[in-house]
């Protein structure tokens, strides 16, 4: 026989290991199967109870913080997550658990054994000697068994086994799940509008407000509630009223580094609330609270204003240049040929929405975007300051505006150069006259010539060597690049032109270039020349020797000068260091020196010009050449490059050391410049009295022709008398030719 302890209602007995169940007689099976059915029952209801309480509890704490806090999307997602696992496990531990425990009729038996006084386990005796079939019949008597069996169906007919149930408490649980229920329902009637929007943004996720008298809804916020502003700048926070407007309004905000804030927010009539933040460095989060609203937590993005991080600008130039395309690489400033096209591409730090190029005269050219990436063409450029406007998709313009210049290089007209080499201002009807002609244009030449004009008659053109004549306007057209410069040497032989004495010739150079739209022409200077016989040309010559005689004639005495004053200065030093009055003197000879080689070099080159004249103009002769040349030119020469300088060295070194060998020396470098100069000076006289002598025979010699022409003219006058003839015309003398 077996002892059931009596167990609470919500404990469930642990089954007891029982020989394979046998049928169970009718009396026995009847009463523990509706005691069963009825435990089970109560054990539904109280695990529902528990479910419930549980799902309104926490229900209530999801309703209470999303309306408190505004959780945004994301949040309520995860709360359902937590509350849904929540519920699981209460189901299970509360109501699915007791529910699949099996109940036996031993465990049954037992607890109703254990709500009677006496006989004690009556009915798990006998429960379970009925399913063992009356045990072992050499230990159990078979009547014996029969009559405890007997006995407990009997008994069972008189005792009612479910009042081992608490059935006041089932009542009781029962009522608490019918309360839980009527809540629900009256939450729902009562409160449809509250309670459809917890379920709707809870479980359905819905992204709908809150039902209340006011509402606060910061303008700019996108559906995530982000709002962006732009990086180190005054950011002004507008929120929007709808409904009831509060009295107050406040926004609590705080940073990822930690600060926080609460600060109220000015009203604007009845629309809207204003609060200004600082200089923003770092994102933002806040919330709008006035009246019966809380918002949810918005944020703040801070980014950055457009800017231009680079530039590229891609010139091409005119096609008539013959200049490659070329690119200019993030620089504020565009140096382009006029009539260039330029394509400037401006990258962002960020995607754009728009952007132009404003001109110089404040016309504006759209760009084509691409990301962040604006390209814009100009074509043609113009001259003048440009600006890149760009506006991103928040619409944010750029504070700064990047700018930059474009300066075009006009095409200016070719620049023409001569140089007539051996002639002066006056020349002879037989000079051949050497021509240097430079031109260059930037941008290339189309043709080059030569013009020559006797007096008012038309000038006659000539290209030189390797000038272009007929070369397009638009550039050359076999590939090659245009002639951007042009040297050439020519000769002007005025015996082929047909120029005589008295006559001007007038010498120039033109050129034009490849500009197709308004080609430029350039001119070089004009040499007019006077054209004189060969003894006008050689009086001139006479006279500009004199000259250079005369002068260098005072060149000579202020030398004579410096070396008086070398030889007193030289007598009055003694050896040491000078004085700084003698310093200052010696340099004052130095420089005056100096002066004396730089006017004997351009004596030299005066006589040098003049030799190469009389080449010129075809009177030079080899004597001439080199009377010329080695009497004067050579000498004056080694005057300027040798003893001059070294006369200027010697008193420089005097400023150092005044010793005996160094004041002898300035004075022996002083009288060979003086003695050098002399003998030139004596070559110029010998020369002067030759041609004086030259001019003097010239004159006789014009004399006795005079005389000769005016005897035969007065014989053959008194012959016409005699003879009574008619007088011809005279015919003036055929002068002879002068010598040379």
């Amino acid at each position: 026989m077996s002892t059931a302890p009596t167990t609470p209602q919500e404990s469930w007995p642990d089954e007891r290991p029982v020989i394979p169940a046998q049928p169970l007689p009718a009396g026995l099976a009847r009463p523990l199967a509706q005691l069963r059915r009825r435990w089970r029952l109560y054990a539904a209801i109280a695990g529902a109870v528990r479910v419930s309480l549980t799902i309104l509890a926490t229900s209530l704490l999801q309703l209470l913080l999303d309306r408190w806090l505004r959780l945004s999307l994301d949040q309520r997602a995860a709360l359902n997550g937590v509350l849904t696992l929540i519920w699981l496990w209460v189901f299970y531990r509360f109501l699915y658990r007791p529910l699949a425990t099996p109940l036996g009729d031993v465990a049954l038996a037992s607890v109703v054994d254990g709500s009677l006084t006496e006989p004690q386990d009556q009915f798990a005796t006998a429960v379970e000697l009925s399913a063992a079939g009356g045990g072992d019949p050499e230990s159990n008597s078979p009547a014996l068994v029969a009559e405890i069996i007997g006995d407990a169906c009997r008994e069972a007919q008189r005792v009612s086994f479910l009042t081992v149930l608490n059935h006041r408490r089932a009542v009781q649980r029962g009522t608490e799940l019918a309360l839980q229920v009527a809540i629900v329902v009256l939450a729902f009637r009562l409160l449809p509008e509250l309670m459809d929007t917890w379920f709707k943004r809870n479980w359905l996720l819905a992204d709908i407000p809150w039902p209340q008298r006011t509402h606060l809804t910061p303008q700019g916020a996108d559906a995530s509630g982000v709002l962006r502003a732009p990086r180190g700048e005054e950011f002004r926070l507008i929120a929007q009223i709808d409904g009831e407007p509060p009295p107050t309004a406040d926004v609590v905000w705080w940073t990822a580094s930690g600060k926080r804030g609460r600060d109220s927010m000015t009203r604007v009539g009845d629309s809207r609330f204003e609060s200004t933040f600082a200089a923003l460095s770092e994102d933002l989060r806040f919330q709008l609270i006035g009246g019966d609203e809380h918002t949810r937590e918005y944020r703040v993005q801070v980014v950055e204003r457009p800017r231009v991080v680079s530039t590229q600008v891609h010139v091409s130039p005119p096609a008539y240049t013959g200049l490659p395309p070329f690119t200019v690489d993030r620089q504020p400033f565009v140096e382009a040929p006029l009539d260039s096209a330029l394509r400037i591409e401006a990258r962002a730090n960020k995607p754009l929405a728009e952007a132009r190029v404003v001109r110089p005269d404040g016309s504006t050219i759209a760009c084509v975007l691409s990301g962040d990436l604006a390209v814009a063409r100009l074509e043609p450029a113009e001259a003048g300051s440009y600006q890149f406007d760009l506006v991103d998709r928040d619409g944010w313009k750029d504070r700064n505006p990047l700018r930059f210049g474009v300066r075009l290089t006009a095409d200016h007209a070719p620049s023409l150069k001569l140089a007539l080499s051996g002639a002066g201002e006056i020349v002879t009807p037989i000079a051949d006259i050497p021509v240097e002609l430079t031109a260059s244009d930037a941008y290339g030449l189309s043709a080059v010539e030569l013009v020559t004009q006797r007096n008012e008659e038309p000038p006659v053109a000539r290209s030189p060597p390797g000038a272009p004549t007929s070369q397009p306007a638009s550039g050359p057209d076999d590939g090659a690049p245009p002639l951007r410069n042009l040297l050439a040497t020519l000769r002007v032989d005025l015996a082929t032109l047909g120029v005589a004495a008295g006559d001007t010739l007038r010498i120039s150079a033109r050129g034009t270039d490849n500009n197709p739209a308004q080609p430029g022409e350039g001119l070089s200077q004009t040499y007019a020349l006077r054209v004189v016989s060969t003894d006008d040309f050689l009086t001139e010559l006479a006279r500009r020797e004199y000259a250079l005689r005369q002068e260098f004639e005072r060149l000579l005495a202020a030398q004579r000068v410096v070396r008086d004053s070398v030889a007193r200065l030289t007598g009055e030093l003694a050896t040491g260091r000078l004085e700084p009055r003698q310093l200052q003197r010696v340099a004052s000879l130095a420089r005056q020196q100096d002066q004396h080689t730089r006017r004997v070099m351009a004596i030299r080159q005066q006589f040098e010009q003049l030799l190469a004249e009389m080449w010129t103009n075809k009177i030079a002769t080899a004597a001439a050449e080199r009377r010329i040349t080695d009497a004067i030119v050579t000498p004056l020469g080694e005057l300027a490059r040798r003893l001059m300088p070294a006369g200027r060295d010697a008193l420089l070194r005097l400023k150092m050391s005044a010793t005996a060998d160094e004041r002898a020396a300035a004075s022996d470098r002083q009288d060979e410049i003086v003695r050098s100069m002399q003998a030139v000076l004596a070559q110029m006289l010998q020369w002067e009295g030759y041609r004086e002598a030259v001019a003097l025979l010239r004159e006789i010699i014009a004399e006795q022709t005079d005389l000769r022409a005016g005897t035969l003219s007065a014989i053959n006058s008194q012959l016409d008398d005699i003879l009574g003839l008619e007088q011809p015309p005279a015919v003036p003398p055929t002068p002879a030719p002068a010598p040379r």
